[in-house]
């Protein structure tokens, strides 16, 4: 049975006649417009939260990482925290923001920064907010959903076929692509990269066929579990 897998992440995915590169985001890195702030509160002794591998290369652009306390959200944050800056960085045991709460309520009230993009969700800062913690929330990178031409061309939405969503924002950025306003009819096997995506998903109306278990997603493109047969 023949199939096709449209990968819409901004990463470069490995080289497979059945994966069709079809990117619904631009990622842009920017400064922080609070930097002044930012800058003051890096030179005490803070927590820095990490919430996406994005945030980690936008803020290492601009910033030094030096001995804070560090958490991420992500297997592959936290990978990239500790190959960059040789810091062990602390994780919740649910990847998300309601599980860094959690865990945060376990931690002393530092003054704390919280790194994201544009559009992160701001459930942890407020949190933060709520409970009166000393903290800055930063965007140290701006995601844009964009109408991808080679999959607004060969998509047919054939059962066969695979959509794989890296990001609540690729979802968007698919759903513009191919003019609906939800996946409720979406007859390809969707394919979620974790729970957050997983969400998304499900918010959209929209049924996750597999949910990787890897966060590397070229691991999980060579070995393709979710293909059947």
């Amino acid at each position: 049975m023949s199939y096709q897998i449209f990968y819409t992440g901004s990463k470069t995915p490995p080289k497979d006649q059945t994966i069709i590169w079809t990117p619904t985001i631009e990622i842009t890195y920017t400064l922080p417009h609070n930097e002044k702030q930012l800058l003051e509160m890096l030179g005490t002794k803070c927590n820095c939260v990490f919430f996406s591998k994005h945030g980690v290369i936008g803020f290492q652009k601009y910033f030094p990482l030096l001995k804070h306390k560090v958490f991420a959200v992500g297997k592959s944050t936290k990978d990239l925290i500790e190959s960059k800056w040789k810091i062990l960085a602390q994780q919740p045991k649910e990847q998300n923001a309601e599980g860094m709460i959690r865990l945060f309520r376990k931690t002393l009230p530092y003054p704390t920064v919280v790194i994201q993009g544009n559009k992160g969700r701001k459930d942890f800062s407020d949190w933060l907010y709520e409970e009166q913690w000393n903290f800055i929330a930063i965007s140290v990178y701006r995601t844009d959903c964009t109408v991808n031409k080679v999959l607004r061309a060969q998509w047919s939405n054939n059962e066969n076929d695979y959509v794989f969503f890296t990001s609540p924002s690729t979802i968007q950025g698919f759903l513009k692509t191919v003019n609906s306003e939800s996946l409720q009819n979406i007859k390809s096997k969707i394919i979620s990269i974790g729970p957050t995506t997983s969400s998304a998903v499900k918010n959209s109306n929209g049924v996750v066929y597999y949910e990787s278990p890897y966060p590397n997603i070229t691991k999980l493109l060579l070995i393709k579990p979710f293909v059947k047969g």
